[in-house]
């Protein structure tokens, strides 16, 4: 989800409280916790509405469906065979879609559901109540001043509420990278030649959109999670290829979920690698993968690995171009 927009996911009244009272705000533990199990009717009841309200579009993975344009409004279903495991509404704060809202609304009280905010919050299925939420949230006060709101919002709380990409880091600091950004052909083939969903995807958007290819980067030790610091350069996708398939330890850890992003320039000879199985797939890990951990052609003791910053997003916060 973009810092510019506000998400609401569709979950039954009847889990979100108890002895008929809607809570009004749930744990984000409890949120992920609570299983649809929407019936046939209101399965297809939401298929129907959904379709009516915003176009199809192409999904990068089997178990979701999208309508609408991720970057400005959308409808995400995740399935879980024929069954609806996640329904996610995800609405621009700039200038919200009212006929939009008032839709999802009415979806809402059709199914017997209430809307779920990020941030935990249960909002009964209202047009003022979200277009309410909607102007007091924390994506609304980004949207006003992008950088007044990462200058004065504690770091905690803008991580946990806005939830900023590495895409919208690069962007707010507008750093003078020198690299070049790849094809659109070479996302492609980065995405055919591996297997890693959504956070494949969202890596191959970040080189289109930014010149990070041959851009080098330093990241000192207090902001190394592991605390060596770290001096890399971000790598082309001819380079990422050529680790991950024809090297050591590449042609272990790629099997294992990792992609090789980066090369290191200290000496090393290390490379930096991106956790494709990330709990967050729009925002994954950045780890170094050191040549001695490969205990055999198709073994790798995977504790060796370290991680130097928590998130793409966090690296990019944190890191000063070389």
């Amino acid at each position: 989800m973009a810092a510019w927009q506000f998400a609401l996911d569709l979950i039954p009244s009847a889990a979100a409280g108890a002895d008929g009272v809607v809570a009004a705000r749930m744990s984000r533990d409890q949120l992920d916790e609570i299983e649809l199990r929407f019936s046939p009717s209101v399965t297809s009841a939401i298929f129907e509405r959904v379709g009516m309200m915003l176009l199809e579009t192409k999904s990068w993975s089997p178990d979701l469906r999208i309508w609408g344009d991720e970057k400005v409004d959308d409808v995400q279903i995740w399935l879980r065979g024929t069954e609806i495991e996640h329904v996610q509404f995800r609405l621009r704060v700039a200038d919200p879609n009212i006929p939009l809202v008032e839709e999802i609304c009415s979806l809402a009280r059709e199914v017997s559901c209430v809307l779920a905010t990020r941030a935990g919050a249960i909002l009964r299925p209202h047009p003022e109540v979200v277009l309410r939420a909607i102007t007091r949230s924390e994506a609304a006060r980004f949207v006003k001043d992008p950088e007044e709101y990462l200058t004065r919002l504690p770091v905690e709380v803008r991580e946990r509420e806005a939830h900023l990409s590495a895409a919208e880091y690069l962007r707010i600091r507008d750093l003078p990278l020198y690299g070049s950004a790849i094809s659109g052909d070479d996302g492609r083939r980065l995405s055919s030649t591996f297997t890693g969903g959504r956070t494949l995807e969202a890596f191959a958007e970040l080189l289109q959109s930014y010149r990070l290819c041959r851009t080098k980067f330093a990241l000192s030790e207090d902001h190394d999670v592991s605390g060596l610091g770290a001096e890399l350069q971000w790598m082309t996708p001819d380079q990422i290829v050529d680790e991950a398939l024809r090297a050591y330890p590449g042609k272990v850890v790629t099997k294992m979920g990792y992609l090789p992003v980066a090369m290191c320039l200290i000496g090393s000879g290390d490379y930096y690698y991106i956790n494709l199985s990330a709990s967050d797939p729009d925002d994954p890990p950045l780890v170094r993968v050191p040549h001695e951990g490969v205990t055999s052609p198709d073994a790798y003791a995977e504790e060796q690995i370290e991680v130097v910053s928590e998130t793409l997003s966090k690296f990019f916060r944190d890191a000063q171009l070389e």
